[in-house]
C-alpha cells in the first residue's frame, strides 16, 4: 500500500539528513494512518506547501490507543530523538487518544526521474492512504 504523509520544510530536512528515523502521528480520533499503514508499505512525504520529495519504507509500525497523559509522556520520553520534533509538537498531542509510530527504512530524495503517485485534493489532511491512485511520472 501506499501512503502520503505532509510534513514542514524542517522535518523533511531531517528525515533527508538521517536525524529524523521514526514517524509518528498523534491524533484525538481513529483516522489514518493508524490501522492503515503496514511494514513494507511506501510512503511519500510532501512539503507542507510544497512537493512531494522524499519516499521512505514502513520497516516497523507500533498502534497505541486511550492513551493517557503519561502514556504520551512515556512516549515522548523514549522516542523523542528519532521523531526529532520540538517541544510544541508535543504540547499540541497533549489531548490525543491515538499513535501510530512508524520505523522508516530507505528513506531517499525523490528525483525528477522517480515515479510519484498522482496527489488528491488534501482539503487539510497531513496523511492519505493512496491506494489504487496511479502512479505517474513527475514533468521533465
Amino acid at each position: 500500500m501506499k501512503h502520503l504523509a505532509v510534513l514542514k520544510p524542517r522535518y523533511i530536512r531531517s528525515l533527508l539528513d538521517g536525524d529524523k528515523t521514526l514517524e509518528s502521528r498523534f491524533s484525538v480520533n481513529r483516522i489514518p494512518p493508524y490501522e492503515k499503514v503496514r511494514v513494507g508499505d511506501t510512503i511519500y512525504f510532501k512539503q507542507s506547501g510544497g512537493p512531494v520529495c522524499v519516499m521512505a519504507e514502513a520497516g516497523r509500525v507500533e498502534l497505541h490507543d486511550k492513551l493517557e497523559v503519561e502514556d504520551i509522556k512515556r512516549l515522548i520520553s523514549k522516542h523523542r530523538k528519532a521523531i526529532a520534533c520540538d517541544d510544541d509538537h508535543w504540547k499540541r498531542k497533549a489531548k490525543a487518544k491515538y499513535a501510530t509510530l512508524v520505523w522508516l527504512t530507505d528513506v531517499r530524495p525523490i528525483d525528477d526521474v522517480t515515479p510519484v503517485p498522482d496527489i488528491p485534493k488534501l482539503f487539510g489532511r497531513a496523511w492519505l492512504v493512496l491506494d489504487n491512485q496511479p502512479i505517474e511520472s513527475l514533468p521533465a
